[in-house]
């Protein structure tokens, strides 16, 4: 995994579990900022990054170890796309830290190469993602693919 600076990216931890859930909280409290968070789903998610190879969880951590951005990225198959894609469930950069997430991104597409998939997908929420974010992903060499709507 690269060192940026005096940050570095590795992958997900136990002992790193209190840090996440910290900042998952904020994560969701800007996404559903009326729904109570469920622990329970937040641990399985959790749980899952560690113990499936399938799954994973990529971190940005300060020089004294401590998280300060995440990425939950899983293998699958789509019903409608025959390939095996890596998909970026969640990715979350703290403010103050945000000249890293080019590197997350980097870090994620290194783990779906290693992990032979032939495409990539990162989601964003309307609203919580950085302005910027749609011309890097282009640079990146990724494309819009399709919008979601949703009714509650």
């Amino acid at each position: 995994m690269p060192q940026t600076q005096d940050f570095n990216i590795r992958y997900v931890k136990e002992k790193d579990y209190p840090y996440l859930l910290d900042m998952i909280k904020k994560v969701m409290s800007y996404v559903y900022p009326h729904e109570p968070l469920n622990m329970d789903r937040i641990k399985e998610l959790f749980d899952s990054a560690l113990d499936n190879e399938e799954f994973t969880g990529i971190i940005l951590v300060d020089p004294n170890d401590i998280p300060k951005g995440y990425i939950f990225a899983f293998v699958n198959d789509l019903y409608f796309h025959p390939v095996k894609v890596g998909t970026c469930l969640s990715i979350w950069v703290e403010e103050d830290c945000r000249g890293h997430s080019l590197d997350m991104i980097r870090a994620f597409e290194a783990w779906c190469r290693y992990k032979d998939v032939d495409s990539m997908v990162i989601s964003e929420f309307a609203g919580l993602t950085p302005k910027n974010t749609e011309r890097m992903f282009k640079r990146l060499g990724y494309r819009l693919q399709e919008k979601q709507y949703w009714k509650e």
